[in-house]
């Protein structure tokens, strides 16, 4: 089996960073993987540089991949970053086989424009699983089959290491260390 990682845009943004990391990771378990996106942005070239077969899918080209894809590999997930792009994936699905789903949701649903939520909500049926990166984004997902939270946690880096490494001069435990977007699409 082959593995689309679908995305609206490879602008800078977390989704983005996670698709990267995603395909390095499918490509370095010897998996057939293409990236497939709507909107150019930076991380194509670092895509590019690993060895990625990046595709730029538009709506009325994408049945077209889907059957290439499984004509080619036998069968393919599809692991979408976007709702939108998820929903019109599964559209354009209708009757072909061997073809599954995944969703990882990075959003709360109320942040995307109704016709968005719409789709994502009629499609959903068709998501073998949905991962969202925090229990309020589950929450606000439609339902599916199987669903659970992300949690990413790797301490092992050596920039991480160090830090916790440090002497502080307060007294106390560090007990935990978070970088991140501090705005209210992040709840």
């Amino acid at each position: 089996a082959a593995v689309a990682i679908c995305i609206r845009g490879l602008g800078r943004g977390g989704a983005e960073r996670l698709v990267v990391q995603e395909a390095r990771a499918l490509l370095d378990a010897g998996l057939p993987v293409e990236v497939w996106y709507q909107v150019h942005g930076e991380f194509l070239d670092d895509l590019v540089a690993i060895g990625v077969s990046v595709q730029q899918v538009p709506p009325r080209a994408a049945r077209g991949h889907l059957k290439r894809l499984v004509a080619t590999h036998g069968s393919i997930v599809v692991h979408s970053h976007s709702p939108a792009m998820s929903g019109m994936l599964v559209v354009a699905a209708t009757g072909l086989a061997n073809i599954r789903f995944i969703y990882t949701e990075h959003n709360m649903l109320s942040s995307y424009r109704p016709t968005t939520r719409a789709l994502h909500r009629l499609t959903a049926g068709k998501l073998e699983h949905l991962v969202a990166v925090s229990g309020a984004v589950l929450d606000s997902a439609p339902e599916v089959r199987s669903r659970q939270v992300l949690i990413h946690k790797d301490l092992s880096t050596p920039r991480v290491q160090a830090c916790l490494a440090t002497e502080f001069r307060e007294t106390g435990d560090l007990r935990v260390l978070c970088v991140a977007s501090f705005t209210a699409k992040k709840d």
